[in-house]
């Protein structure tokens, strides 16, 4: 078995939140708080959950665009909350994020091939007189044009400008990509190409995703596991398979009947248990977080927060938390 690329542990990020002229603190937004993972080399592990579940705070907080409040976050045997700002800095190389706006994240003042070849720049990828091929051989890796390198961002469509993101966060040489939410603002028939394209450059490239997304169809097809995450924990983790074939948790389960099937002739299924809107996460209730919406839960839900662990009776490396997960799995 290949060894993890990627540790989380217990990472937390909370943000302050201040009141009055003085800016005094008056508590925090608990974005993230206590959430742990790992993703072996050359896997995906696809992240879902509502917005405002903390999906993307935790993306951007494993590459250290924020900082974290605690926790551990480790590439390939590295502690990065450790690295001086130097070190880190080299270590980026080997990191790299898909955004979810492929126009807000690129240079309009630059043309395609600057931006390309600017992380080749700042990392000393490959001699200086080759850069400029390797530019085209990444265009031409995406599905553009070696051409297309002398144009700027507002020339192309939305799904062209996301295939320039791709190339850009390839130019390092990643063994790490996180991809936040990379098709959420494509068109649909736009989608499809995106994940195809990510899928081949991991066959590829052996490339390690952290692919965050809403589509859950597009996270079944890419992922080897996948996580859901409430309210700034995870509820939820597995292989893919066995997490939408056999979810334990109750709002695993809302978010796969959520799904809609196209299919005209299939009955209407009856509307998901869960109702009403997630509560504030400055002010998380005390327990399980999912108790206030959860059609299950009981009187030690609302006290005692369950722990992420292995269920007796479900599949190998499936976890979940909930105090009723046995017995729901039954049904």
């Amino acid at each position: 078995m290949t060894a993890p690329l990627l540790e989380v542990s217990d990472l937390r990020v909370h943000f302050p939140v201040t009141r009055g002229a003085w800016r005094r603190s008056v508590g925090a937004v608990r974005a993230v708080d206590g959430v742990s993972f790992e993703i072996r080399a050359g896997r995906t592990l696809g992240l879902v959950g509502e917005s405002g579940s903390g999906k993307s705070t935790t993306g951007r907080a494993i590459l250290r665009l924020l900082r974290p409040t605690g926790g551990r976050v480790r590439l390939a045997g590295t502690d990065l909350g450790a690295l001086s700002a130097a070190e880190l800095r080299r270590a980026r190389q080997h990191m790299q994020m898909i955004f979810q706006d492929p126009y807000a994240s690129l240079n309009p003042r630059l043309t395609v091939g600057a931006m390309i070849r600017e992380p080749m720049d700042l990392h000393g990828v490959g001699e200086r007189a080759e850069r400029p091929r390797r530019v085209a051989e990444l265009l031409e890796r995406v599905g553009l044009r070696a051409e297309h390198a002398r144009r700027h961002p507002h020339e192309f469509s939305g799904g062209q400008r996301q295939r320039i993101g791709i190339a850009r966060a390839l130019a390092s040489g990643p063994r790490l990509i996180v991809a936040d939410e990379p098709i959420s603002s494509l068109d649909v028939s736009i989608q499809a190409q995106i994940v195809n394209l990510l899928a081949d450059l991991k066959e590829a490239l052996g490339l390690t995703y952290l692919f965050i997304a809403h589509d859950l169809s597009m996270v079944r097809y890419l992922s080897d596991r996948v996580a859901v995450m409430y309210l700034g924990r995870l509820v939820e983790i597995g292989d893919v398979g066995d997490v939408f074939e056999r979810p334990l948790h109750p709002y695993t389960r809302a978010l796969l009947a959520s799904v809609p099937v196209p299919d005209p002739d299939r009955p209407i299924p009856p509307e998901a248990p869960v109702r009403g809107e997630p509560p504030d996460p400055a002010e998380p209730p005390a327990g399980c977080r999912f108790h206030t919406r959860c059609p299950f839960a009981e009187e030690r839900c609302r006290i005692r927060a369950p722990e992420l662990a292995a269920v007796e009776g479900a599949a190998p490396g499936q976890a979940v938390a909930c105090h009723r997960a046995e017995e729901l799995r039954a049904c």
